[in-house]
């Protein structure tokens, strides 16, 4: 579904992504793992097309990514993207009118097993809420991947449960979900594969089911990976 080939980035003079190659499929979810200062982010943005890469080439089914290909795409970034003077009604509003893949029902239903109000500003939110509603907005976009950057960051470890639960819920096998975390021990029990960075490059790129064969589990695999880092 989704191919990058020789993918390079670099921000002034520090190479962020070094000839990149990675393959994802329909029907998986991936974690994307590492330390931070690895590339994560920035590959993230790029096969969210929010950024350009500086040299390399990105296919989405089959196609070279251009524009309208993001409207297939949730993307949940790792920080608020909407005004804080902006209201979630707002929000509601800006997706509805920008993605035609934009499923408003399901949206509304989400924000309502989160109990938040559609009158609430964007400022008055926790952390938690926020992420919430971005995840809300991203899983209620009826397309093929959902990139989601750190979710679980600033919800409570029952709140998480929660969130897990949404993602799992709202996930078809005709899609895939690349997930960027730190919280490796939450996300373990979703993922079917696994992808290690490190200096802008993939070091590992293994099936969860091939690491508990081998009486490992993700968070044992990443330890064992970077060690202090």
């Amino acid at each position: 579904m989704i191919k990058l080939t020789n993918i390079n980035k670099s921000y002034k003079e520090k190479r962020v992504l070094n000839n990149l190659n990675l393959q994802i499929n329909k029907g998986e979810i991936i974690g994307l793992l590492a330390p931070n200062a690895e590339g994560k982010s920035t590959l993230l943005k790029i096969i969210g097309g929010h950024i350009s890469m500086d040299s390399g080439e990105y296919t989405f089914n089959g196609e070279t990514f251009n524009h309208t290909h993001k409207e297939f795409i949730g993307y949940m970034n790792d920080s608020s993207i909407i005004p804080s003077y902006w209201r979630i009604k707002h929000s509601i509003e800006y997706y509805r009118n920008n993605f035609n893949t934009f499923n408003e029902k399901k949206c509304m239903d989400i924000l309502e097993k989160f109990k938040l109000d559609l009158d609430r500003k964007i400022k008055s939110l926790s952390k938690g809420e926020s992420e919430k509603l971005h995840l809300a907005l991203s899983i209620s976009v009826e397309g093929q991947l959902y990139i989601m950057d750190e979710p679980l960051a600033a919800i409570d470890l029952i709140g998480r449960d929660d969130v897990i639960k949404m993602i799992l819920e709202n996930f078809s096998l005709d899609s895939s979900i690349i997930i960027a975390s730190h919280l490796v021990s939450d996300i373990e029990k979703m993922l079917d594969r696994v992808i290690l960075l490190r200096d802008g490059e993939i070091i590992e790129n293994v099936l969860v089911e091939d690491l508990r064969s081998n009486g490992k589990s993700v968070v044992s695999f990443y330890r064992e990976v970077y060690g202090n880092a």
